[in-house]
């Protein structure tokens, strides 16, 4: 029998045998899933189909759940045809490359808030899609910590931030040079 779902656990181990949070306590965090589904009759005949994440702390119990919709885009057969016409001659010199998929990006949690330093760490992402058949290639789980102030800029705007850094920097060197200068005078 195939296995449909590999379950990963946080195994980041101390030396003195206990366990680290692999998400920052008493932070927020988006959950955002990339499922990469065939372009296939079978996945256009299910069109929708619900997920759900569940989010397991290290005794096993239940910290947050979240249902979602993953919405396969359709496109019609007769579409796919024209297109596929089209494109034969590039597809034949190798110059075109026709998707055999298409990525869904889906907002699996929005604002999870791990539990502080006296509750058991978030332990594992569990996620079950609702469709008994489904061409699923690649399902991605991305954890993203929402970023405020600082961090916020330095992350989505690093090379404004690194310019503005180093104007602020220089300016305060040639400020103290500048006010060492005129004290040594």
């Amino acid at each position: 029998a195939m296995q449909q779902w590999v379950y990963v656990k946080n195994e980041l181990a101390l030396e003195g045998g206990g366990k680290r949070r692999f998400l920052k306590a008493d932070s927020f965090y988006d959950i955002h899933g990339t499922f990469t589904v065939a372009k296939s009759a079978r996945n256009y005949d299910i069109g929708t189909s619900a997920l759900t994440v569940k989010t397991i702390d290290a005794s096993g119990d239940l910290v947050a759940k979240s249902v979602r919709a993953l919405i396969i885009p359709y496109q019609h057969p007769m579409s796919l045809l024209l297109e596929s016409m089209a494109l034969f001659p590039a597809r034949v010199l190798g110059a075109v490359h026709v998707a055999e998929t298409v990525d869904v990006w889906v907002n699996l949690m929005s604002g999870y808030h791990e539990p502080g330093y006296t509750l058991p760490p978030t332990d594992a992402i569990e996620l079950y899609l609702n469709a008994p058949v489904m061409d699923l290639q690649y399902a991605y789980i991305t954890v993203m910590p929402k970023l405020r102030g600082v961090v916020y800029y330095m992350y989505y705007y690093p090379w404004t931030s690194f310019f503005i850094g180093c104007a602020v920097t220089s300016a305060v060197q040639v400020f103290l040079y500048g006010f060492i200068g005129m004290a040594i005078l």
